[in-house]
């Protein structure tokens, strides 16, 4: 009874922590995914999909936001979301309707931003956010895999090292998040004109 708790525990911050940051929270599911899984490598397929699940919650939440008149002007003014990331997922959304969805996990663009702007766009929420579950979920599919793995082979030292492994896996995490702001904050000014229609015609 006592593993069962723990692992509903487990199950509930991945799965809040996705839907947290498909609406509102700057930092990805990966950022408590991976010391979870490498603690414990046999729950990876688990909590991989409670990650699915809370961001497909979430994602529906800023989808039914984006749909609100003047909601477009907001976009940008989310924790850590620069105007480029906003104009890049308008684009891709545009050009390539719900499959556009299929950039964000690899681009750096925070999933609320491309669920704000489909609902936004008016774009079909059944197929956005299914192409949105399959898009995430091939990721945190990935990532808690290799988390597996690591946490298998290397699961003594992580007993050993427990807290000093976690300190390092969150200066990476935040040195990565931090990159990839800036990145998109001092670049991709070219893409901002998508931005402006969205926010003067599609809400």
């Amino acid at each position: 009874m006592h593993r069962v708790g723990e692992g509903g525990k487990r199950w509930a911050l991945a799965c809040g922590w996705a839907a947290a940051e498909a609406t509102v929270w700057p930092l990805m599911p990966e950022a408590v995914l991976v010391p979870m899984v490498v603690a414990r490598p046999a729950d990876w397929w688990w909590l991989a999909l409670a990650s699915v699940a809370g961001s497909s919650i979430g994602g529906a939440a800023s989808y039914a936001v984006g749909r609100r008149p003047g909601s477009g002007a907001t976009v940008a003014q989310l924790w850590l979301v620069r105007p480029a990331m906003v104009a890049a997922a308008d684009a891709w959304l545009v050009d390539e309707g719900p499959t556009g969805v299929r950039h964000q996990p690899l681009s750096g663009l925070p999933f609320k931003v491309f669920a704000r702007v489909a609902g936004a766009r008016g774009l079909p929420p059944l197929a956005f956010l299914a192409w949105a579950a399959v898009a995430r979920g091939a990721r945190f599919l990935a990532v808690c895999a290799a988390a597996g793995l690591a946490g298998h082979r290397f699961g003594r030292l992580v007993r050993q090292r427990r807290l000093l492994l976690l300190g390092l896996w969150a200066l990476v995490f935040t040195a990565g998040l931090a990159r990839t702001v800036r990145a998109w904050g001092q670049g991709g000014q070219e893409k901002v004109r998508p931005l402006q229609t969205l926010s003067r015609t599609a809400i």
